[in-house]
């Protein structure tokens, strides 16, 4: 069986419906979804579109990626990404300074340069300007970014920040409460501790400031997702020192957002 019949399976099983009903929802009968199902046919490709938009995951993850094997906060980001490719198969490529004269981690992008980044992250003529970096302790294998913060651009400090992020291409693999560097349009370059539990079309996006409250943001609003590796300020992040009243105050702040994000789908 073709991992697309098995996905349409699932898909029908998880709504709790008979092959029958959901034939009719998509428009097919009932023995032509049975043979795709089975793999008896394979549809043509207008209706393959049909069954994408019915499901409201993308034809590409119908075709490739076995849904039985995603978890189900997985699978739910995945049914409302048909805009938008959260895994990085067509939409995402880092574009990086290949320079050959020496091994490098790398590129720094000042503070001063975050709004032409925004506008020019895929642009190499831009990426190829950017200073290059080379730390000894990030691996040689991988490719890193760093991102200098401006005085309370992130916490309370007259000191700028450098905050070295590994490039996230599948946004599936988000970890809830992590810090990732987010880079928006709407919001600029930040950093972020992220909690996806529950959010189909987007996450929760806190600040380790308490004085700022957490926003939510759309997978379709953002440019690109770095995973924080490292900082050069010992002071930064140190989220061990957080109070018990900030750490409440976090956790109500994330559900307020979540229950806004909630009522505005009502409303």
């Amino acid at each position: 069986m073709s991992i697309f019949s098995q996905n349409i399976k699932l898909l029908r099983k998880r709504e709790g419906i008979s092959q029958d009903a959901s034939s009719k929802k998509i428009g097919l009968t009932r023995s032509t979804l049975n043979g795709y199902e089975n793999s008896f046919v394979q549809p043509p490709h207008n209706v393959l579109i049909n069954i994408s938009d019915y499901y409201k995951i993308s034809v590409d993850t119908l075709l490739k990626k076995d849904l039985n094997t995603f978890s189900e906060q997985n699978l739910n980001k995945a049914q409302d990404s048909n805009s938008f490719d959260i895994y990085g198969n067509k939409l995402r490529t880092l574009v990086t300074n290949n320079s050959t004269n020496y091994k490098t981690n790398g590129e720094l992008v000042s503070a001063n340069n975050f709004i032409e980044y925004i506008i020019k992250y895929d642009d190499f003529n831009f990426i190829s300007g950017l200073p290059l970096i080379k730390l000894p302790f990030l691996e040689e294998s991988k490719h890193y970014r760093m991102f200098e913060f401006s005085s309370c651009a992130i916490v309370n400090n007259n000191k700028n920040l450098f905050v070295i992020g590994e490039y996230l291409l599948d946004w599936t693999k988000i970890n809830d409460s992590e810090l990732y560097i987010i880079v928006t349009e709407l919001n600029g370059i930040e950093v972020k501790q992220v909690y996806t539990e529950n959010m189909k079309s987007g996450f929760i996006a806190e600040s380790v400031n308490v004085l700022q409250e957490p926003i939510f943001v759309k997978y379709s609003d953002v440019l690109e997702i770095w995973q924080v590796i490292s900082y050069i300020n010992t002071n930064l992040f140190d989220n061990n020192n957080d109070s018990n009243l900030e750490i409440a105050v976090k956790k109500l702040q994330r559900k307020v957002v979540a229950m806004e994000t909630e009522l505005k789908k009502l409303l």
